[in-house]
């Protein structure tokens, strides 16, 4: 039961890192098109925020998950960044297909209210750029896990005698 618990932290743990990744980004990008609206500043950089929030806390749980499920036990690190990027964008694009199984908030509801065609055409967008931003944060995430030191070299004990000089030295 301990290993699913292990696996269950990594994959929230990821999913909050690609989450407040996902805030900032999303933050800019809302002060960015308030400066062109031209109104309502903080009201939009607060909303995009939030959605580029919980969009990266779903894109990295889900990443986490495909990874855990096909790694094959391997490590975030030892993944090659191009089947990394294509686990997250296999996770990106799966993630707006939660909106045909549970239209969740007046938003989903709205969307699923409109012409076949044109529902289609918003899932296959935003299927797209969800895939686009999954593959992207996933191959760098192995970027960064791969500079990370060796978990080994940072487990090793530290004697405290070579830094500080053994008692009565002074």
């Amino acid at each position: 039961m301990t290993k699913w618990l292990r696996r269950l932290r990594g994959a929230l743990s990821f999913g909050a890192l690609w989450g407040m990744l996902g805030t900032a980004v999303g933050a800019v990008a809302g002060l960015v098109t308030s400066v062109f609206v031209g109104s309502g500043h903080g009201y939009i950089t607060l909303l995009f925020g939030l959605y580029g929030g919980g969009l990266g806390l779903l894109l990295g749980t889900g990443f986490s998950v495909i990874v855990a499920v096909l790694g094959e036990r391997e490590a975030v690190g030892e993944l090659s960044p191009r089947r990394a990027a294509f686990l997250g964008g296999a996770a990106g694009a799966v993630l707006p297909l939660l909106w045909l199984v549970a239209p969740v908030g007046e938003l989903l509801t709205d969307l699923t209210a409109l012409p076949l065609l044109r529902f289609l055409q918003v899932l296959l967008a935003s299927g797209a750029a969800c895939a686009t931003l999954g593959a992207g944060l996933a191959a760098g995430s192995v970027a960064v896990a791969r500079r990370a030191p060796d978990p080994q070299i940072l487990g090793q004990s530290v004697d405290d005698t070579k830094i500080l000089g053994a008692p009565g030295e002074i």
